[in-house]
């Protein structure tokens, strides 16, 4: 009989269908443990799915199912094939470093921002997740899944809202400039920390762009940042947005 190491009747029911059913208990458990790992990375991949990133639900639970399974190996059939002298965790610790490529390759910097580092934070808890269930500790995937779960929430509630009260400059161009480039560019000159750069409406005559920076930017870097792009001859307005919590109000200067 297997050793059950789990205090809870949960993780014992499931162990035990290692000695069950002539071996094929063992088929059991790994289906059971399969599907578990698949569900629980599953929710924390639909986050990153709905957010648009490449690594989504499938990455996700893919890989929770790969180490849960890897896991199983790990412990059943190195013990089965040397039970005197086995290492069950030289599989598990290979299986993290493999989670250690597959993070870096979601992983990008550009000039401003290191964009992935959240998705492959989501797949290393993945990873332990699956591994947990692979080693029969059901509850305590289930356990640290749920408290994952609950700081996608926090962010997507707390610093989501954060980043929609942070300052933010409006820039305002003409048709057929490069202003996103441009504003990068004065940004890397003048060493300005800049959060993100998107393009709010385009139409035929302007390019409306908008600056956002960090939520506790010093005003002044705005009113420098506001100066160095007003300067650009295709520049048609510049506008500053400060939420209440701030104590400027909004400024805007026409070219």
């Amino acid at each position: 009989m297997p050793v059950i190491y789990s205090a809870n009747v949960v993780d014992r029911s499931i162990l035990e269908l290692t000695e069950k059913f002539n071996g094929w208990g063992m088929v059991l458990y790994v289906l059971i443990t399969a599907v578990i790992a698949g569900i629980l990375a599953a929710f924390l991949g639909f986050e990153r799915y709905r957010m648009g990133e490449n690594a989504g639900l499938r990455t996700h639970a893919f890989l929770s199912i790969g180490c849960s399974l890897l896991m199983a190996i790990s412990i059943w059939a190195m013990k089965n094939a040397a039970p005197t002298s086995y290492d069950i965790s030289r599989i598990a610790a290979g299986a993290v470093t493999g989670v250690g490529f597959l993070g870096g390759g979601v992983i990008i910097k550009d000039r401003f921002t290191v964009k992935g580092l959240s998705t492959a934070a989501n797949l290393w808890v993945c990873s332990a997740i699956g591994l947990a269930v692979g080693a029969g500790f059901i509850i305590e995937a289930i356990v640290g899944a749920g408290v994952a779960y609950i700081f996608v929430f926090l962010r997507n509630r707390v610093i989501i809202r954060i980043d929609k009260n942070a300052p933010k400059v409006v820039v305002r161009a003409k048709s057929g400039t490069s202003i996103i480039h441009e504003i990068k560019m004065i940004c890397d000159l003048n060493g300005l920390n800049v959060r993100t750069i998107d393009i709010a409406e385009i139409s035929d005559k302007y390019v409306e762009t908008n600056v956002f920076f960090p939520y506790s930017v010093n005003p002044n870097i705005l009113d420098y940042f506001m100066m160095e792009v007003r300067k650009k001859d295709f520049v048609i307005s510049v506008s500053k947005h400060i939420s209440k919590n701030h104590r400027k109000a909004d400024t805007t200067h026409e070219s």
